[in-house]
């Protein structure tokens, strides 16, 4: 099931960058970067009423580690959301999401610094060739 949620995931995010380069590119950013999350805050909660997830759920049943941890992904998705608006509008779209799809790199490094996730041969390779098919989508 991840599987299909990851592929979903991707055609949504390639949907967006089309929507906000088509519909949004003459607007400030910042101000379009805020509705967007009112929208997508109001629509996730909706999801969460429908599905009953509120049912047995309390902040209070939260640790320190988890506030900790669901604030510092607010805050590094806002600064994603934000300077990715902000790329969409200034620069051209293809350039912007190939150089934003880097984060696959960044996450392959970041976790095996910080996690310890094995990197192998492969992951190495493939990692080369994001680089360098991120190079020759922003060059040409």
């Amino acid at each position: 099931m991840w599987f299909l949620y990851a592929i979903c995931s991707g055609l949504s995010a390639a949907f967006l960058a089309l929507i906000i380069n088509i519909g949004l590119k003459q607007e400030d950013a910042l101000i379009m970067t805020s509705f967007f999350c009112v929208v997508m805050t109001i629509m996730l909660i909706a999801v969460c009423f429908i599905t009953n997830r509120f049912e047995n759920f309390s902040f209070s049943s939260l640790g320190k580690k988890e506030l900790i941890s669901l604030v510092l992904a607010g805050v590094a998705a806002g600064v994603g959301y934000l300077t990715y608006f902000l790329a969409l509008k200034n620069g051209p779209i293809c350039y912007v999401v190939a150089i934003d799809r880097l984060s696959i790199l960044y996450v392959v490094i970041l976790s095996f610094l910080f996690l310890n996730v094995k990197v192998n041969a492969l992951t190495l390779a493939g990692s080369f060739l994001i680089v360098l098919g991120t190079y020759l989508i922003s060059c040409v």
